[in-house]
């Protein structure tokens, strides 16, 4: 293998708050080949001191074909970064237990180096840096930090570049700022010029899925039976979802199991004549290796260095090894968008859900001589050629590598009706706050409220949610997303969870829901914020306060420059504050979202609140 090794540095100085500061990187590109490759590399910078975008490009100087290894980046700040020193590793996946937002300290053992998005430091109260990429077009990176400096580490996956051909770099981002919040809004700002990404769909969802109660199981009379359920709620629905199973085998996209008469056409109809949208499931990026598509076009997915089928885990229905579709074949592209076409105008889909997303980035050898990001983002157009205008969710993603291609996304793991669950999955959502309506509509998951009692021998999960446990994750839905899916069996609820969904169906939906004490929390992956400050379509503000303990607790809540008054969401009771704080006292497994009353506003509030726990 080669090495070559380029360092330029860069220095400015700043002036600001009566301080002055001065901050020097130095960028090191060292490029590893299979070969004994020669490389020329380039870095220019443009922006201000604090908001410097990096552009880094590779060139084959050897007079010969090479196939790059990996691209090692080291930034190193005009001061390195002292041990002891907070950071956050950014939320980057969905489903992966390491994609979630994590607090960590510098000179400790890092959970992983695996993180592809960012890092933010604390540098103290008034001062925090954010360390990332912008782009994910054709290299997945590793960011972490190591001995004060930065290792941003592309993957070059066997990337084949001619004799003098160049590529670019992702883009690569250093970002100063005096407030956390301003750091991940201007990082989200940059992302979506750096993508050209779209604004997200005014759009806000409402209804009934089949996947927590039901998973692969569900029956046709299942689906009537909640449409007509949901229906009587008295809760506007619009949308009732489809999820996994339907099909005889995973890829044969065509080919609906026999227990579903009529198949997913005649259910689309049935639940557009009842008013809804209709919603499907597919799973985009696995095939189960006994399916006709396999069979038939072996050519059509992801084979080893040997020519053997890249093989994952086994479907749990059939018992059958799933392979991996390679969308760099003409061919896998051709059959996907038909796939889609056929499901949006034959079968009359309004809603896909693209799920399982991350395994499409499994490397193996290709059709085509591109990395495992250029063949994922292939398969994302072909895909987004069929569903046409119909709207695209992306489940178990990398958020990255779907930014500008994919309009909504999931941002946490699958939830389960147990409350350990209900925590983990408040806490990764959050750490995606800064994504809603400027890289993407944000989907938290299905609304689940049962109990073992509001349940049956049909349920493929063991529910144990109480009703306080229930409505902290039916308060975390109603102010985080756009998306409010009822998943269990409507019929078994009591008509007190009942109820618990219409509150939360008939809540304004929110386009922003930030976690005030973010710094206080993400040291564990259950470890979910206290407080959110919410901002509704109709400019309502909501204020959502969480105690997750079993133990009761008092909070509160400062900052508030005018006196100021709240109702709760869900009831009658009122609140004021005192002086500049907001006093509220909550059971053990408690919370309330409060109606914010007052003269200051959405940004104003966001940049003054905080909150303690006494």
């Amino acid at each position: 293998m080669n090495k070559l090794f380029l360092k330029i540095t860069f220095s400015f100085l700043i002036i600001a708050s009566g301080c002055l500061k001065i901050l020097a990187q130095a960028v090191d590109v060292d490029v590893v080949t299979v070969g004994k490759g020669i490389f020329k590399n380039s870095v220019t910078k443009k922006g201000d001191p604090a908001n410097i975008e990096f552009t880094i490009s590779l060139s084959n100087a050897s007079g010969k074909v090479q196939n790059l290894t990996s691209i090692n980046i080291n930034l190193t700040p005009g001061k390195l970064i002292a041990d002891g020193t907070p950071f956050m590793v950014g939320a980057d996946e969905m489903m992966r237990h390491e994609g979630n937002m994590l607090q960590q300290q510098t000179g400790m053992p890092l959970r992983s180096k695996d993180n592809n998005m960012y890092l933010m430091f604390k540098n103290s109260l008034s001062d925090y840096m954010l360390i990332g990429v912008i782009s994910w077009r054709t290299f997945l990176c590793r960011i972490y930090p190591e001995n004060g400096i930065i290792h941003i580490i592309g993957d070059g996956d066997n990337k084949l570049l001619k004799a003098g051909e160049k590529i670019a770099f992702e883009k690569v981002v250093y970002l100063h700022d005096t407030s956390w919040q301003n750091l991940l809004d201007r990082y989200a700002n940059m992302i979506a010029a750096e993508n050209k990404v779209p604004v997200p769909q005014n759009v806000q969802w409402k209804g009934w899925a089949t996947w927590d109660y039901y998973r692969q199981y569900f029956t046709a009379d299942a689906v009537e039976r909640n449409t007509k359920d949901i229906s009587n709620l008295g809760v506007k629905p619009n949308i009732v979802q489809i999820d996994g199973g339907w099909w005889k085998q995973r890829g044969d996209y065509f080919d609906v199991r026999d227990n579903l008469p009529g198949g997913i056409k005649v259910m689309a109809e049935k639940i557009h004549k009842a008013g809804y949208k209709a919603g499907l499931h597919f799973d985009g990026f696995r095939a189960s290796e006994e399916s006709h598509v396999v069979k038939e076009h072996p050519e059509y997915f992801v084979h080893t260095a040997e020519g053997k089928l890249v093989e994952l885990d086994r479907d749990k229905v059939t018992n059958d090894l799933q392979v991996v579709w390679d969308y760099s074949n003409p061919g896998a592209q051709q059959y996907i968008t038909s796939v889609m076409k056929n499901a949006r105008e034959n079968w009359g889909i309004d809603y896909f859900k693209i799920d399982f997303m991350r395994q499409g980035l499994t490397k193996g050898i290709n059709f085509l001589p591109v990395t495992n990001v250029e063949r994922y983002r292939l398969g994302i157009l072909a895909m987004r050629k069929g569903i046409q205008q119909a709207y695209f969710l992306a489940c178990s993603p990398n958020f990255g590598v779907n930014i500008g291609l994919v309009g909504a996304t999931r941002t946490g793991p699958d939830i389960d009706p147990d409350y350990e669950a209900v925590k983990i999955r408040a806490a990764h959502n959050s750490g995606s706050y800064y994504f809603a309506q400027k890289l993407y509509n944000c989907d938290p998951d299905y609304l689940v409220v049962r109990s073992a009692s509001e349940s049956n021998k049909e349920d493929r999960k063991k529910p144990s949610l109480t009703f306080d446990q229930a409505q902290m994750w039916t308060n975390f839905v109603s102010i985080f997303g756009n998306v409010r899916l009822a998943s269990d069996e409507l019929s078994l609820l009591t008509d007190e969870k009942k109820k618990l969904i219409e509150q939360t169906f008939n809540m304004p939906f929110f386009t922003m829901c930030i976690p005030i004490d973010l710094w206080d929390h993400f040291k564990t992956d259950n470890d979910a914020p206290n407080m959110y400050l919410a901002k509704a379509t109709d400019g309502t503000i909501g204020l959502g306060i969480f105690n997750w303990d079993d133990k009761d607790a008092s909070f509160t809540v400062s900052g508030f420059k005018n006196t100021s008054s709240f109702k709760d969401f869900s009831g009658t009771k009122t609140w004021q504050t005192a002086g500049n704080s907001l006093s509220v006292s909550l059971k053990g497994v408690h919370s309330v979202l409060l109606q914010y009353k007052g003269k200051e506003s959405f940004d104003e509030l966001r940049k003054e609140l905080m909150i303690t726990a006494l």
